[in-house]
């Protein structure tokens, strides 16, 4: 017998809430690699596994929002947390232009700051290919 179909509320709920996650980790993306993989790393090379992991995937695994299940839900959560991943470069990018003293690092801050949409997408579709089987 086939499990019923959740409500259009329960769909929603879920969705957003699986959108929550996936925000969450994509931010967490770079605080991981920047941080955490480097320190598990020597970790691992002393003999130790200091166990860090991305800080967005441990705030939403706290909060208890859902894990992508069907394939669907894997696709779309992978382009969303490529997305969001790109999302702070855009911020460095704002906050370097507006706070350079130089006209090198505003120039650069300022190319940063002006593709937020290109970065979004190009991000997305790179973790879509990325994390493809």
């Amino acid at each position: 017998m086939a499990a019923p179909q959740p409500s259009r509320w329960e769909s929603m709920k879920r969705g957003l809430a699986l959108g929550a996650r996936d925000l969450l980790e994509g931010l967490g993306t770079l605080p991981d690699i920047v941080l955490n993989q480097p320190i598990n790393a020597i970790g691992n090379w002393l003999g130790y596994d200091p166990g860090l992991r991305n800080p967005g995937a441990a705030l939403a695994d706290l909060a208890g929002l859902p894990e992508p299940e069907t394939e669907m839900e894997r696709f779309n959560s992978a382009f969303i947390r490529g997305a969001a991943g790109g999302l702070p470069m855009t911020a460095e990018g704002m906050a370097a232009a507006s706070l350079a003293t130089g006209p090198v690092a505003r120039g650069a801050g300022a190319a940063l700051a002006t593709t937020p949409g290109t970065d979004a997408l190009t991000g997305g579709l790179l973790n879509l290919f990325l994390e493809s089987d």
